[in-house]
């Protein structure tokens, strides 16, 4: 089985080449390119035919530690803006649906159908064969991932009462929690870039 070195930072990450091949990286206009150069601003999951928005180090609002809250404004279930991101050195309060609706006018990476995934969706990206100790997800397709909590588009009624599926890349986990919780988020599409 061939393995790549990969430098992500200081650290040194042995990547299954296969684990790769799979991946179609994006630009922010929805360019390919090519696995092993950058910058890329989404990754197309060539198995799944899922295209994944990938989180920047940039203060802007792709920024890996934004939180939102779940807010659909057509049932008013959720808070609305009860999260917090950032753009420059500012922050202001947020909520899913101003999140999803401001990447889909700009048309991130050609795209601009980017919702909220499925906990079934968001289990794709479970990558097992990761360093152990790192996160289950692919660090050099994914790098700016967090521990936290990454919310789906599942929801349920428990006791009259409505909750949302959450997800972490750090221990695989799945919890229930309420529409009040903060959360950081994943956008998801079926599409593949104005190009593709």
């Amino acid at each position: 089985m061939k393995f790549i070195m990969l430098f992500l930072g200081i650290f040194i990450l042995p990547i299954n080449c296969h684990a790769l091949a799979k991946w179609q990286k994006l630009d922010k206009s929805g360019e390919p390119v090519a696995i092993h150069m950058g910058p890329w601003s989404c990754a197309t999951d060539n198995k799944t035919g899922l295209t994944w928005e990938v989180k920047s180090w940039h203060e802007d609002s792709h920024y890996y530690k934004a939180t939102y809250t779940f807010y659909d404004p057509k049932t008013q279930l959720g808070v609305k803006h009860g999260g917090s991101c950032q753009q420059g050195q500012e922050w202001y309060p947020c909520d899913v649906s101003d999140y999803i609706a401001k990447i889909n006018k700009q048309a991130y990476c050609g795209i601009t159908d980017w919702r909220l995934p499925t906990l079934k969706e968001l289990n794709s990206l479970i990558y097992k064969k990761n360093i152990e100790g790192k996160l289950l997800i692919n660090p050099y397709i994914f790098p700016r991932t967090t521990r936290s909590i990454y919310m789906t588009a599942d929801k349920e009624q428990v006791a009259g009462v409505w909750h949302i599926t959450m997800m972490d890349f750090w221990r695989n986990r799945t919890q229930q929690r309420k529409l009040d919780v903060v959360a950081n988020v994943r956008l998801v599409s079926e599409s593949r870039g104005q190009r593709h």
